[in-house]
């Protein structure tokens, strides 16, 4: 395990998505959470940290006004927020969104503050 963590730490550019593969790779070893492929670790790699929050926030079943009072930003900002995210992760429709956020739950890494 130690020689994996080496090689993805070795990689400066990408210091987010290679923590997420470790992430990944602990989990797998750990629990039986939803099998992921690298494609979609790779697509959560491309959220910035507050869109990582946002689909968090999804995932636990809160609605556009909730998210936007717990991170004190406008529902406007959450609703481009979402946008942003289909868009990088391939989804239409806020149901699609939903679900990947609550099937992929278990590989949304820790955010960083």
């Amino acid at each position: 395990m130690s020689n994996t963590r080496d090689a993805f730490n070795a990689i400066p550019a990408l210091p987010e998505l290679a923590a997420l593969f470790l992430a990944a790779l602990q989990a797998s070893e750990s629990t039986s959470s939803t099998p992921v492929s690298a494609a979609v670790l790779t697509a959560l790699g491309t959220l910035s940290r507050r869109e990582r929050e946002v689909v968090r926030l999804i995932a636990d079943g809160l609605t556009t006004r909730q998210i936007a009072e717990q991170l004190f930003i406008s529902p406007h900002t959450v609703n481009n927020h979402r946008a942003q995210i289909s868009q990088k992760l391939g989804l239409q429709g806020a149901f699609s969104l939903l679900h990947f956020a609550q099937r992929y739950r278990h590989w949304l890494w820790p955010v960083q503050k």
